[in-house]
């Protein structure tokens, strides 16, 4: 796979969230039902077409680099709005949608495992995350969760 107008594969950055998310390439396969070295081939074809590397080796497993952890939040981020896209074509009367503002650490290690209890209930309640490391703009946002003083 080459870096060029054509996206990797959903497979392929699915390989790479899992790596992501369990920091190893074993257990992403085995979360997959794929085999190691399938993981590992994905995680290296998204590799060339990113023109980055993801992720460096840590004891038994796998650790994001930096590069990894931007990239990782920005998959998780494009395939959340993949997700909330579908039936776009419905009206969304009576929906409400609470935008929650904060860091991508604190949402990977913390709300997004949580997320899916959330969703969906109530049913016409919708959930929009702005993830941002650098600075958060609290006016748009109904929720913020930031670690440091207030102000």
């Amino acid at each position: 796979m080459t870096h060029n107008d054509e996206l990797p594969p959903l497979e392929a950055l699915q390989a790479v969230l899992s790596a992501y998310r369990l920091g190893s390439f074993s257990a992403a396969a085995a979360a997959l039902g794929i085999s190691h070295g399938a993981v590992s081939r994905r995680v290296a074809a998204t590799e060339r077409w990113a023109g980055l590397r993801l992720f460096g080796r840590h004891g038994r497993g796998v650790r994001a680099t930096l590069d990894g952890e931007r990239f990782a939040a920005r998959i998780e981020l494009a395939l959340a709005m993949l997700h909330d896209s579908r039936g776009m074509g419905r009206s969304d009367h009576g929906l409400d949608t609470v935008r929650v503002g904060l860091v991508q650490s604190f949402a990977r290690l913390w709300l997004t495992p949580r997320l899916a209890a959330l969703e969906g209930t109530p049913p016409d309640l919708r959930i929009e995350m702005d993830i941002d490391n650098a600075h958060m703009a609290l006016s748009d946002a109904r929720i913020a969760i930031r670690l440091g003083r207030g102000g």
